[in-house]
């Protein structure tokens, strides 16, 4: 027997669809507000976006976002722009942080790992 069969496969794809939906719209309520439009300043222009994950004006972004850029723009989805300076990059797992020159307003709190379970 496998997955596929009749009397294994979830009998309603559709309710699953709709609670999964409903679990990402959720998470896009709670973490929208921190997400902000990262601008290179300077050399190459590029963007992409970046979550504040500190009061203080840290915000996660890629590393290819911010590319070689010292110092980057930020708009939040309000309409607020303030600069920011990159700390540093990792290109080998993608991942650069960025200090606000002032606060960016929202920021989300990241979770605790040890209260994953597996399939997290």
């Amino acid at each position: 027997m496998g997955y596929m069969d009749k009397d294994i496969a979830p009998q309603n794809d559709g309710a699953l669809i709709d609670a999964y939906s409903q679990s990402i719209a959720a998470a896009i309520d709670i973490v929208g507000p921190a997400v902000s439009r990262i601008e290179r300043v300077g050399g190459r222009q590029g963007h992409g976006s970046g979550f504040a994950v500190s009061p203080d004006g840290l915000i996660i972004t890629n590393s290819h976002v911010v590319d070689d850029a010292k110092v980057v723009r930020i708009t939040t989805p309000d309409g607020f722009v303030t600069e920011g300076r990159v700390l540093g990059r990792d290109v080998d797992t993608d991942i650069a942080l960025i200090r606000a020159n002032t606060s960016t307003g929202a920021w989300a709190k990241l979770g605790d790992s040890q209260r994953l379970r597996r399939g997290h």
